[in-house]
């Protein structure tokens, strides 16, 4: 990701841990800084980050006017992230089952909110862009968990608050 000054932001992850870096270059991507510790991820209901692919792995960062990131995150069995706990069964199967999670960072990505549900089942490999009017445009693929399988588009008015 690249900041307005240039400097490029690269999220690191180590999958089947809870340990997410990142890295930092001023110089284009010629050399990057990687002595920032690791990034402190939020909780999902009061319980720690835990998802198979690493932090930064299968997701997607957006930077939001406001200079906030907005970090979306595919989640799936056997995570126990995973079950939205909304009182609906909990879908099996394979990998098409997979959710999205969001947290935000204030500070480069160094700290993560507390995660989120964003969408349902069955929604992920997001993907966010500004539209000339100033609004978002995010598309995702939606597979046929509860929903028409297919490429999906929403929109949001407020930099990506909903």
């Amino acid at each position: 990701m690249e900041l307005p000054d240039g400097t490029l932001l690269f999220g690191v992850a180590c999958n089947q841990t809870n340990l997410g870096y990142v890295w930092v270059s001023r110089d284009g991507g010629a050399t990057w800084d990687k002595s920032a510790p690791p990034v402190k991820m939020g909780t999902y209901h009061g319980r720690p980050y835990d998802n198979f692919d690493g932090f930064f792995s299968e997701d997607f960062t957006f930077r939001a006017q406001s200079g906030k990131l907005l970090h979306f995150i595919r989640c799936g069995p056997p995570s126990p992230m995973y079950p939205m706990e909304d009182g609906r069964a909990v879908p099996s199967g394979g990998d098409g089952i997979d959710r999205m999670l969001r947290c935000e960072s204030t500070d480069n990505g160094q700290t993560w909110s507390d995660l989120r549900d964003h969408g349902d089942y069955g929604m992920h490999y997001p993907r966010v862009i500004r539209l000339q009017d100033g609004r978002l445009l995010m598309t995702f693929t939606q597979r046929a968990v509860f929903y028409p399988i297919g490429l999906q588009a929403i929109l949001s008015h407020d930099d990506g608050e909903t």
